[in-house]
This record gives structure tokens, C-alpha cells and sequence, in this order.
């Protein structure tokens, strides 16, 4: 059984994972920036998080525990023809889907690092490889967000902490 912490557990594959690796019978340690959205799960702990911000990224992981794997799943999409979508918009989905995903990986590397195991999932989208129209700026994200992994499995991996994106 693992300590499972995954970011963004208010709706979609954040909320779906929570229920799934509980049932499997990992300790999951939910998040989500309001953290009352997280009061009907079945969860081993509930914890406030905001991935945007250093302060509550490290509470979380304090919070949290020891952590065996992290599920990098907190994010959201914005879509229209980039000519369009406002610059502020943009760096606020950048901050959240990419940077956020860093401080995460930040917050827990050195405790998988010492303990030589752990798995980290970032949460990316077939939109990081393949984009059409109205897509980029989401696109952007998701392809930074795999960039990042990859360059990451090549930088822990050999502590055996082990990288996946999905």
C-alpha cells in the first residue's frame, strides 16, 4: 500500500484517481484548492492546496506525510484562437498546469530522493503532442508539462524514483 498525494481532487480524473487508488487500497491524501469539495470522499486525508502557492504547497506536503507517489493532476484549460486569448489568462494557466506541477515535484523529490523510491504522474494530454485550432495555449501547457518529465526521469530516475505522464 502506498501514500498516494494527488493535486486537484475536486472534479474529473483528480476525483476518479482519488476513488480508484483508494479502492485499491492506497492511502490517498486528497487535495484540492477548496478543500470542502473533498468532504463526501472516502479518502485516508483531505488537505487543502493551492499548487500556485510556494506556502500552501509546502503545508500540503507537511501535511501529507511521507509521500510514496504523487499524482500531478491540478490544472485547467482555457481555449480560443491565440490572437485572442488574453496574455494574463495564458501565464495564470501556465502558473497552475506547469509551474504548479514544479513546486509539487519541488515539495517531494528530496523525501523519494532519500528514501530511494517513488513515482511521480503528471497528468498531460494527447493536446501536448497533437493541437488543432483553439488548442495552443492549453497545448503549450501540456507539451511543457511533458518536457519537463521527460527531462526529469533522466534526472532522479537513477535514485529510483520513477516518472510517469498519462
Amino acid at each position: 500500500m502506498a501514500r498516494v498525494l494527488i493535486t486537484g481532487c475536486s472534479t474529473g480524473f483528480g476525483r476518479a484517481s482519488a476513488i480508484e487508488l483508494t479502492k485499491r487500497g492506497h492511502d490517498v491524501v486528497a487535495t484540492a484548492r477548496r478543500s470542502a469539495t473533498l468532504d463526501d470522499l472516502d479518502v485516508a486525508a483531505r488537505l487543502p492546496l493551492d499548487v500556485d502557492d510556494d506556502a500552501s504547497v509546502a503545508a500540503a506536503v507537511a501535511g501529507a506525510g511521507s509521500i510514496d507517489a504523487l499524482v500531478n493532476n491540478a490544472g485547467f484549460g482555457i481555449s480560443g484562437p491565440i490572437e485572442h486569448v488574453p496574455v494574463d489568462e495564458i501565464r495564470r494557466m501556465f502558473e497552475t498546469n506547469v509551474l504548479g506541477a514544479v513546486r509539487m515535484i519541488q515539495a517531494v523529490v528530496p523525501g523519494m530522493r532519500a528514501r530511494a523510491s517513488g513515482t511521480i504522474v503528471n497528468v498531460t494530454s494527447l493536446a501536448g503532442r497533437v493541437t488543432g485550432p483553439l488548442g495552443g495555449t492549453y497545448a503549450a501547457t501540456k507539451y511543457a508539462l511533458d518536457a519537463i518529465s521527460e527531462s526529469l526521469h533522466n534526472e532522479v530516475g537513477h535514485f529510483a524514483i520513477r516518472i510517469r505522464v498519462g
